[in-house]
């Protein structure tokens, strides 16, 4: 039977209501950011002259489905959307009951029940919006469940028959976006530095010949979180982290280091395909430490060398320090946004300075968006003081 016949046999509209699928109650929260739904059931029954329920499909309803204002029965007021696709924000702050509710959700028993669903958002803060459902019957006439209803004759052809009155409603209302641009919205946890390798490393005196040791690569991961204040639990739902690359060449000026291998570059230790946003140095707890941070993406390569002067002995003393590690990792965009710092460190009893390189940073900026929906860019920066091991939000 194709979808005009299934309309021509219309007689009578039994049922038409309103309620939340996931809820029992009939207020609901979400953020007013444009992305956050919640998503909507308006439930009709039809039958034909002999009272039979007419089996309907949603592809034969879904688009005479509408919602209202319970009120006016017009148009949702301005900033609300609705959408027959769930877009993956469909996720409700909290459902509250109302006091002055007399809805009783129907539990659908018989044949002929059709329910078609709703995805409802709104692009701002709102007190809320109070809802009925209506539908569209081709042929016959508009009903819904708003405070008086319509005019519409509940029968064929909408011309005979009584006005059909049911009066159902669900409440909406928008809460103020949370804004992760505001680093108060944004908590750093910190992770535990882990050996991962040895750092060897060579010492050139002014007469002497040069002599081996070994220093330490460590690693930790530190991951950026929704605050607790924020009320939003666990990771971000997406997110990019994007930054200038810093290469060898960014960092390295060329000169030639007297008693060392024959070395024009004093830096050279990135490798391809990825690279750091943030690479400092910084004497600290008897060793001289360099710490080199990326995101956790992609193949991180380190082999090469740098190298650090000793000008405060009295024998000068040239560091060649070779750094060597190649780990992959895969950055999961639905999981944590984790920054990866390698500390690069050599046991020493007095500063050291950086020989033909300088620190360099390339501030990262993180684009987040919640399972709510709600957004914004992280800047972090680093320095070598106490945003060393912890980046701060810019």
């Amino acid at each position: 039977m194709s979808s005009s016949n299934i309309w021509d046999d219309f007689y009578r509209l039994t049922h038409l209501s309103i309620d939340f699928p996931n809820s029992v109650n009939n207020k609901a929260a979400i953020y007013g950011n444009g992305r956050n739904q919640v998503e909507v059931m308006v439930t009709l029954r039809i039958v034909d002259k002999n009272l039979s329920p007419i089996l309907l499909k949603e592809n034969d309803v879904k688009e005479h489905i509408f919602l209202c204002d319970f009120f006016s029965g017009n148009d949702l007021k301005s900033g609300w959307k609705i959408s027959d696709k769930d877009n993956g924000y469909n996720k409700v702050i909290e459902y509250i009951q109302r006091a002055d509710s007399q809805n009783e959700k129907i539990e659908v028993m018989d044949d002929g029940f059709i329910s078609i669903h709703k995805f409802v958002s709104c692009d701002r803060q709102d007190n809320g919006v109070v809802i009925a459902g209506g539908v569209d019957i081709p042929g016959v006439g508009k009903f819904n469940t708003s405070q008086f209803g319509t005019s519409t004759k509940n029968g064929p052809n909408g011309k005979e028959g009584n006005e059909f009155k049911n009066p159902k409603n669900i409440t909406i209302t928008a809460r103020e976006p949370i804004r992760y641009s505001d680093k108060d919205n944004i908590t750093i946890q910190t992770g535990i530095l882990s050996e991962i390798a040895d750092l060897n490393y060579q010492t050139f005196y002014s007469s002497n010949s040069p002599s081996s040791y070994k220093g330490k690569m460590m690693s930790s991961i530190i991951k950026i979180l929704p605050s607790k204040e924020t009320g939003v639990n666990n990771f971000f739902k997406e997110h990019v982290i994007s930054y200038y690359p810093i290469k060898n060449k960014d960092i390295s000026q060329e000169m030639h280091v007297v008693r060392s291998p024959q070395v024009f570059k004093c830096f050279s230790i990135f490798k391809e395909p990825h690279y750091p946003c943030a690479v400092i140095g910084k004497y600290q707890e008897n060793s001289y430490q360099v710490n080199l941070w990326y995101s956790m993406n992609d193949i991180i390569d380190i082999d090469g060398f740098y190298i650090l002067d000793d000008k405060n002995s009295n024998y000068p003393t040239k560091y060649l320090c070779n750094p060597k590690v190649k780990k992959e990792y895969i950055d999961d965009k639905n999981g944590a946004v984790n920054l990866i710092l390698y500390k690069n460190t050599i046991p020493v009893t007095s500063n050291l300075y950086q020989q033909g390189w300088k620190d360099l940073v390339n501030n990262p900026v993180i684009k987040v968006v919640d399972s709510f929906g709600n957004e914004g860019n992280i800047e972090l920066t680093f320095d070598n003081k106490d945003h060393f091991d912890v980046p701060a939000i810019v």
